[in-house]
């Protein structure tokens, strides 16, 4: 039996207009971009994002924390495929994202430049993102993969 590979048109959108659908797809391209570059040197201090918050960034410094144990680094970035507002909450503001990444060009390597073997998942995974609206400005809090991330 075959898994279906979900993309953001199986999930229902919700209306939002084009600001906040502007502001969501910028969100986004911000954390990623401030994961991939903590991640490049996971040693260095350097401040983090500021889009990042709660859960989210627990995770991206836990995930800083044993890549620089390992010596790991990760090179290279994902290219946003797609994405979809699945959820939009007035009061207080918040969004879930559904983002389809491709992550082809990220690899993680170890101190020699070696890439590190992961499990094979697929090149294109469905990213479950939570912005909530805060101080001025979207902030990413929450990051999940559905049960099948592929999309």
């Amino acid at each position: 039996m075959t898994t279906p590979t979900f993309k953001p048109s199986h999930y229902h959108g919700v209306h939002v207009d084009a600001t906040t659908r502007r502001a969501a797809h910028t969100t986004t391209q911000s954390y990623l971009a401030g994961f991939n570059r903590l991640l490049a040197r996971p040693t260095h201090k350097r401040p983090h994002q500021q889009v990042i918050a709660g859960p989210a960034l627990a995770n991206l410094l836990e995930m800083r924390k044993e890549y620089a144990g390992k010596h790991y680094r990760v090179v290279g970035e994902p290219k946003i495929v797609s994405q979809k507002v699945i959820k939009r909450r007035a009061h207080p503001p918040l969004l879930v994202v559904a983002t389809c990444l491709d992550n082809t060009a990220v690899k993680v390597l170890d101190k020699h430049g070696q890439q590190v073997t992961t499990s094979a998942g697929p090149a294109r995974v469905m990213n479950l993102l939570t912005l909530v609206f805060r101080d001025g400005h979207w902030l990413v809090t929450h990051s999940s993969l559905p049960t099948n991330p592929a999309c």
